[in-house]
């Protein structure tokens, strides 16, 4: 048997090598059309704008891009996880879509429009035009524009929408125009965000809207009823809410945040044994959701189980270590254990995450007031209602220790209240 001689070996490495590269691009490409044809693309498309707006550079691409960009900052500031496209941010991957997208490249755009015809998954369109009001006026800002929007899923184009306002607030204009888009293309998209500017009724009529909707699955009408529940939850309907979590649940068994959501009321009730097994349950479901271990931890706290409570909360943030909520209730649980030194720590660390949270500062001060350093604590009190005026907690704490600045006898603390002060409803 002849020996083969080094260039040979090397070639034939060299073969194998370049199968193993040929073979991993392909896996590539199929993951990225994977990703592609599988996605509910949105696309806006240029507006007809008039003479006027076009003389000020707003062209149709350049309105369309406004548009698309108020769409993005809404989706943005709901940061829902219900399916969303590329654009959107890669852990929210199993939520509604919302955003404005341009499907491929140069190179793949057509491939990708076939495969998704050929897998009926048609890439849904925004479009309208600009018409100004023709009544004669001296001031051109002062005439009335409306807008008309057009969505279209595949060849089945919507009911037009049309939006107005005065063409010197064009950008309140182009906002409303956004969100008139959103409530014909992912109307949940635009409940969280009604939620979340405390519109509550307006959040309301689109979750129905979507509970009522033939077309939508219960993945998606789990997800309203949820969203119905942190609404009664924001209005302290403590009844509804856990019947709405309950729904939520019945349609989708592996709604992690209907379960977590149902234990905070659990907990606010009182019922902390039910309400920590509705957070094993949500870390059971999902085991990497820090959120289900703060709702978990937070139950232990109220239980003045801290050393068990701050485990959760280490758990959740070794998960997320930018998950201010998670730092915020460790801090107050180490201060409930009573070290201060390490609360204060902690609660710092709470600042730094998140500097816009007055319920820190509050911990914070309670935590040096019980070191007596007053000062320090009446600045921090005073902080936290700078940034948040109804906290009447803050305001109670700081007429107390300025009331007892300079003497040298302790002035008691209450335990902090985790539930009620940081796990925020989802």
């Amino acid at each position: 048997m002849r020996m083969r001689s080094i260039p040979e070996i090397a070639w034939e490495w060299l073969k194998i090598i370049i199968r193993v590269l040929i073979f991993i691009a392909m896996l590539a490409v199929a993951r990225y059309l994977y990703v592609e044809v599988t996605r509910d693309a949105l696309i806006v498309d240029p507006f007809d704008a008039p003479k006027i707006l076009q003389d000020r550079g707003l062209y149709g691409d350049v309105v369309a891009s406004r548009i698309g960009d108020a769409i993005r900052r809404i989706e943005e500031q709901t940061r829902t996880k219900m399916k969303k496209d590329s654009v959107a941010q890669k852990r929210d991957v199993d939520s509604m879509p919302i955003e404005e997208v341009h499907v491929g490249g140069v190179f793949t755009a057509e491939p990708v429009r076939l495969l998704q015809a050929l897998f009926k998954r048609p890439v849904r369109h925004i479009e309208g035009d600009i018409v100004l009001d023709t009544s004669p006026s001296p001031n051109p800002e002062s005439r009335i524009a409306r807008i008309t929007i057009y969505v279209s899923h595949g060849w089945n184009p919507s009911q037009p929408a049309t939006v107005e306002g005065l063409l010197g607030d064009l950008n309140s204009l182009i906002q409303r125009a956004a969100e008139e888009a959103l409530r014909q293309a992912n109307p949940y998209v635009l409940a969280v965000y009604r939620r979340q500017t405390q519109q509550y009724e307006q959040s309301i009529e689109l979750a129905r809207v979507i509970i009522r909707d033939p077309d939508q699955g219960p993945v998606q009408r789990s997800a309203a009823y949820n969203l119905l529940g942190n609404v009664n939850n924001d209005q302290r309907n403590w009844k509804e809410a856990k019947a709405n979590y309950q729904k939520a649940i019945e349609l989708n068994p592996s709604n992690v945040k209907a379960y977590n959501n149902w234990g905070n009321v659990l907990g606010i009730e009182g019922r902390f044994e039910e309400a920590i097994a509705k957070h094993q349950m949500a870390t059971r479901l999902d085991p990497k959701d820090p959120q289900s271990y703060v709702g978990w931890g937070a139950a232990l706290a109220e239980k003045e189980k801290f050393d068990d409570a701050i485990a959760k909360f280490r758990e959740a943030l070794k998960l997320d270590p930018s998950y201010s909520v998670a730092q915020l209730s460790l801090g107050m649980a180490v201060l409930g254990k009573g070290k201060l030194e390490d609360a204060i720590i902690e609660l710092d660390k709470a600042i730094e995450l998140d500097p816009k949270n007055s319920k820190a500062y509050l911990y914070l001060g309670l935590a040096l007031r019980k070191q007596q350093d007053y000062k320090k604590a009446i600045a921090m009190f005073q902080k936290a209602i700078d940034l948040d005026p109804r906290n009447q907690t803050a305001s109670e704490e700081l007429a107390k220790t300025r009331r007892y600045q300079g003497e040298t006898n302790e002035i008691e603390i209450k335990r902090p209240t985790i539930r009620r002060h940081s796990v925020p409803a989802h």
